[in-house]
C-alpha cells in the first residue's frame, strides 16, 4: 500500500466518523495513538562535536519539511528566539547569519512545520554579541542550583521574545516548550498567558541532579505531557544506525511490554501528547534513518500521524479519562 493511500485512508476514516467523534464523546478511546514529534532548539547555531563547532545549516530544517510533506503530517519546531533576531531588537546580538532566510522559510512552511516558543536564550546566563550556546540549565528555572529564576528576569526574557516576534512577523504562536522542561508554576505560565500563549508542552515528571520536578498542571495554561524518543541531542549520523532505529521505534507508544518494564518499570502504557527530539538530530546525513523510522510508523495500524497540532490535541484529549 502506498504512503499516500495509507494516509488517505486514515483521513477518510476520521472524516467519515466526524470531528464530533473526537470532540463530543465522553468515552475514553485509545484505539489510535497520535505520533506528534516536536523538535527543540530551533535556531541553535552549532553542535559541539569532537571539540569543534559543527554548524547547524538550513538543510536540517529542509529535511524536516521533506518528512512532514512526504508523510502528510506536521512536525512543530520550538525556536530559541535570540538566534532569529536579525534586527537585533533585543540588543543581545548573535543572530544566525542566515536568520532572515530561516524566518522566511518558517513563515512559508508553517503549515508543515508549526512554530513554537522555546524561550529567548535557553539558559539563565548567556553571552551578549556572540552566538555562543548557553551552558546553563535552564532559562525559566535554575536547574543547576535547584532554585527559581527571578520573576523580573523571566518577564524581561519573555517580553524580548515578544518584541523579536513582532519585528520579524512571527505572530500567533500559542505553544510554549520550556528549555530543559523547566518552568516555575504560577510565574512562568502567568507571564506567558499575558503574551498570548495557551499551551505548555513539557515532560511533567523528571529528575535533574538530585532534584525531582513534577509540574503537571497550571492555573494559566493547559499543560500537555510529552516524552523523549531516547535520542540524545548529540546523536548524529554516526549514532543513528539500525540498532538505534529499533530502540527509537520501541519508544513510540504503545511500547512493547519489555521496553515498559525494563526502562520505565511500569506495566501500562502512559498516555502522552507528543515526543521530543532536537534540531541537532536532523543533519542531512540522517535522512535514511528518519525515512525508515517514519515508514515503519506508517505501517503500524495503531499509529496515526496528525495533519496539524489541532488533530494531535483532539486525539490526545479523546484518550483521557473523563
Amino acid at each position: 500500500m502506498s504512503l499516500e493511500l495509507k494516509q488517505s485512508d486514515c483521513i477518510a476514516e476520521r472524516k467519515a466518523s466526524g470531528s464530533s467523534r473526537l470532540e463530543n464523546s465522553a468515552k475514553v478511546d485509545r484505539s489510535v495513538w497520535p505520533f506528534l514529534m516536536i523538535v527543540d532548539d530551533g535556531g541553535r547555531p552549532y553542535l559541539n562535536e569532537a571539540g569543534k563547532e559543527r554548524l547547524i545549516p538550513l538543510e536540517n530544517y529542509e529535511l524536516l519539511l521533506d518528512l512532514a510533506r512526504d508523510f502528510k503530517t506536521c512536525i512543530p519546531i520550538a525556536y530559541t528566539f535570540r538566534y532569529l533576531d536579525y534586527e537585533n531588537v533585543s540588543g543581545l546580538g548573535g543572530a544566525l547569519p542566515f536568520a532572515r532566510e530561516l524566518v522566511s522559510f518558517m513563515i512559508e512552511n508553517r503549515e508543515f512545520l508549526p512554530i513554537q516558543h522555546h524561550g529567548l536564550s535557553h539558559g539563565y546566563d548567556y553571552v551578549v554579541d556572540h552566538w555562543k550556546w548557553t551552558a546553563t540549565h535552564a532559562e525559566f528555572y535554575n536547574l543547576d542550583q535547584g532554585s527559581p529564576v527571578p520573576e523580573e528576569q523571566q518577564e524581561r526574557h519573555l517580553s524580548l521574545c515578544d518584541q523579536i516576534c513582532q519585528s520579524i512577523n512571527l505572530t500567533g504562536i500559542k505553544t510554549f516548550v520550556p528549555p530543559c522542561h523547566a518552568w516555575e508554576p504560577g510565574v512562568t505560565d502567568r507571564i506567558l498567558a499575558k503574551y498570548g500563549i495557551e499551551n505548555l508542552i513539557t515532560v511533567p515528571d523528571y529528575r535533574f541532579g538530585n532534584h525531582r520536578y513534577k509540574h503537571q498542571s497550571s492555573s494559566h495554561l493547559e499543560v500537555l505531557p510529552r516524552k523523549s524518543l531516547g535520542i540524545h541531542h548529540r546523536m548524529t549520523e554516526q549514532a543513528l544506525d539500525q540498532q538505534q532505529l529499533k530502540r527509537t521505534l520501541n519508544e513510540v507508544l504503545p511500547m512493547p511490554v519489555k521496553t515498559r518494564l525494563r526502562y520505565y518499570r511500569r506495566i501500562s502504557n502512559p498516555w502522552l501528547h507528543s515526543y521530543y527530539l532536537h534540531i541537532t538530530n536532523f543533519y542531512p546525513e540522517t535522512r535514511n534513518f528518519w525515512y525508515q523510522f517514519f515508514e515503519t510508523l506508517q505501517s503500524r495500524p495503531e499509529i496515526c500521524l496528525p495533519f496539524n497540532e489541532q488533530e494531535a490535541y483532539q486525539i490526545f484529549k479523546k484518550g483521557l479519562p473523563g
